[in-house]
């Protein structure tokens, strides 16, 4: 057997260790049924939101709760002040003024989003905590579809579709990945194997967070939506949940620059290092390594032509599996241009998975006009 031989070999060998990798999720994606809500629940639950400097959205995010189906006589709203330096508390607080369910408080202990949430789940009437981000944007159903998600279910934790606002091509490439992401980590809950969720949409318990503690690692500046759910899935994986419902989706922003998508993406890798949950240790590396080898494929290719039929075979084996992930996931999500979009997104991350997960745990990173260590 030649070189080149084993090299296609070793090639074929990867793509077929990443299709069952992506089926696997792609099996507990389909598995999830599709919630309609039908009943209208009574149940009292309490909205958490830590915000700073969200001056521009946070009366846009506080009319959408004004605005939900839901009695406004069996929920609360906590908005959460993160020390911030524009009119976010004043304009919150001037809602709040004329609105009785809704309360807006400093923190002043502290800084930082797990802090603030901390400091308005310990501060909330209700057991049921739904959180969302001060920049998203909610349906008029979207408080009553939890509350009757929950009843029907009781699960301790809720995972729920998050979906990022797209109008340029840099936005749609973001929530092409982004849906990805979440579709990922909603299928990872379906097979009981919870890998993440996204903090600007869930719901849990506020007796099981008070369990832990020290439910959101407080060690690590970002992960408010993993570590806790983390460490539920020790004792309830059978009561983590994702509802896949139309009135649950949560819009939010897309970065506006590729600083800020940097930022953000450090932060997101930077919590990684500090994963004790096996699954997402090793669906993280399957990942990693499975880009690296098409990285490296795709240089020694250009240096080498020999190993031109390598790389086109791991990079069509890759693009095909990940069009139909995306395909189907897509059915509900709706994002556009996902056909179009999805083959220049694989050759972006032939650079971008192998550098970003390096780089992102290098240095600090910038979120909300503060520097933050890992």
């Amino acid at each position: 057997m030649t070189f080149l031989s084993i090299e296609i070999l070793i090639t074929i060998i990867v793509g077929a260790i990443y299709i069952a990798f992506i089926g696997y999720y792609l099996l507990g994606w389909i598995k999830i049924p599709l919630y309609i809500s039908k009943d209208s629940s009574q149940i009292n639950l309490s909205v958490i939101i830590a915000a700073r400097n969200e001056d521009e959205n946070i009366l846009n995010i506080l009319s959408d709760l004004k605005s939900q189906t839901y009695n406004s006589n069996n929920f609360e709203v906590l908005i959460i002040d993160d020390n911030s330096t524009d009119n976010t508390y004043k304009k919150a607080n001037e809602f709040c003024k004329i609105n009785s369910n809704f309360q807006v408080l400093k923190l002043e202990n502290g800084h930082g989003k797990k802090p603030a949430l901390n400091l308005g789940i310990r501060k909330s009437k209700h057991n049921l905590i739904l959180a969302t981000d001060a920049d998203c944007s909610l349906g008029r159903n979207w408080i009553r579809n939890y509350a009757d998600y929950y009843e029907k279910h009781k699960p301790v934790y809720i995972s729920a579709p998050v979906i990022i606002e797209h109008l340029t091509l840099f936005e749609n490439i973001q929530a092409v990945e982004f849906l990805s992401l979440n579709a990922i980590g909603a299928a990872a809950i379906s097979n009981k194997y919870a890998l993440y969720s996204n903090g600007a949409n869930l719901a849990f318990e506020k007796d099981k967070y008070l369990e832990i503690s020290d439910a959101y690692n407080n060690n690590v500046a970002s992960g408010d939506d993993v570590f806790f759910m983390h460490e539920l899935k020790n004792k309830y994986s059978d009561r983590i949940m994702f509802l896949k419902s139309k009135d649950s989706i949560v819009r939010t922003q897309a970065a506006k620059s590729f600083s800020e998508f940097i930022n953000q993406r450090k932060r997101w890798v930077s919590k990684s290092k500090n994963y004790k949950d096996s699954s997402i240790v090793v669906s993280g590396l399957i990942t990693f390594f499975v880009n690296i080898y098409v990285s490296i494929l795709f240089i020694t290719a250009i240096i080498n032509s020999n190993y031109i039929l390598p790389f086109v075979i791991i990079f069509s084996i890759k693009l095909s599996i990940d069009l139909v992930f995306l395909i189907i996931t897509n059915s509900f999500y709706k994002i556009k241009n996902v056909l179009i979009l999805a083959p220049i997104i694989e050759i972006i991350y032939i650079f971008y998975i192998p550098i970003i997960s390096i780089y992102g745990n290098i240095g600090n990173f910038k979120w909300k006009d503060r520097i933050l260590k890992k």
